[in-house]
């Protein structure tokens, strides 16, 4: 984490892991923990610069939601996560959703 003089005070937590959020999820761990310490939390990478496309199996992906693209449930599961706040579009991301 580092400071940009101006800017709210922000942490962030790479999702390429589930563990930050299975424990959002559960109401504790380190996006929680960042929300109760007034910090704004932000997406790294959301689709782990595409990777994540390719892991998310078609039987993961109609879990999320049926009729889903890999990419659009990846970026579903970032949007729902309790404590997150910001989840910064890149360019991977639209071209990931055509």
């Amino acid at each position: 984490m580092y400071a940009v003089e101006g800017a709210l005070p922000s942490w962030t937590v790479s999702l390429i892991m589930d563990r930050p959020i299975r424990q959002s999820l559960g109401g504790w761990g380190p996006l929680v923990q960042a929300r109760a310490a007034g910090l704004t939390t932000f997406a790294s990478s959301p689709l782990h610069g595409g990777e994540l496309i390719d892991l998310m199996p078609p039987e993961l992906v109609e879990l999320i939601q049926p009729g889903l693209s890999p990419a659009a449930a990846c970026l579903l599961v970032a949007a729902s996560t309790p404590s997150l706040d910001i989840i910064p579009p890149s360019s991977q991301q639209f071209r990931a959703l055509g």
